[in-house]
């Protein structure tokens, strides 16, 4: 748990521009099409802008909310996905960041309705089963419900969303981070060795 007022929030706030420079770097996603929060407190969290760009991030595009979803710190809108984000923190104690990207290997399993295959030791054992959740419109209600039925359980990490992208789960942000990452080079490697079997 983050200090809600101190310097360890700011340090969060920094980490959190950090690892969304490094997500379209490594690209985990483009420019505008991703979102990521952490959690600061049983009522306060750090989530990115609507429409902010992960390639150039900055302070002013970091917005502090609270439960409700409402601004109380800083200028412009929440993600569109923030229902997603504040219900998982709600159905699941242990999250302290949420981050939804669209890596390209995972988005593809993802477009397809395909889940991803455990085909390595350390995905087996760090990410367990990759869920798939069926299709709804980005930021409905009927998303919202979906991903608490899936993230419920306490073991899931990560979800396919069909035909948009991933959402991912962790401890806190840089946990979040490893698992993102983790996942995209599980999809490569599925799909690699999918195609290597077909030759």
């Amino acid at each position: 748990m983050v200090d809600e007022g101190g310097m360890l929030a700011d340090d969060v706030r920094r980490d959190l521009v950090e690892v969304c420079r490094s997500i379209y770097q490594r690209g985990l996603v483009s420019a505008t099409g991703g979102n990521l929060s952490v959690k600061l407190g049983a009522e306060r969290f750090l989530i990115t802008r609507s429409g902010s760009s992960f390639r150039d991030l900055c302070d002013k595009d970091v917005l502090t909310i609270n439960q409700d979803g409402v601004v109380v710190e800083g200028s412009g809108l929440p993600s569109t996905e923030t229902p997603v984000h504040l219900a998982l923190y709600k159905v699941r104690l242990d999250v302290g960041s949420v981050i939804h990207a669209h890596p390209p290997y995972a988005t593809a399993f993802a477009a397809v309705g395909r889940a991803i295959p455990s085909v390595t030791v350390q995905a087996s054992e760090l990410l367990g089963e990759v869920k798939l959740i069926r299709y709804e419109h980005p930021g409905s209600e009927a998303l919202t419900r979906l991903c608490v039925e899936v993230f419920k359980g306490s073991a899931v990490k990560c979800a396919l969303l069909e035909s948009h992208g991933v959402l991912v789960v962790g401890l806190n942000l840089w946990d979040a981070y490893n698992n993102l990452d983790l996942l995209e080079e599980t999809a490569k490697i599925a799909y690699l060795s999918l195609v290597l079997k077909r030759g």
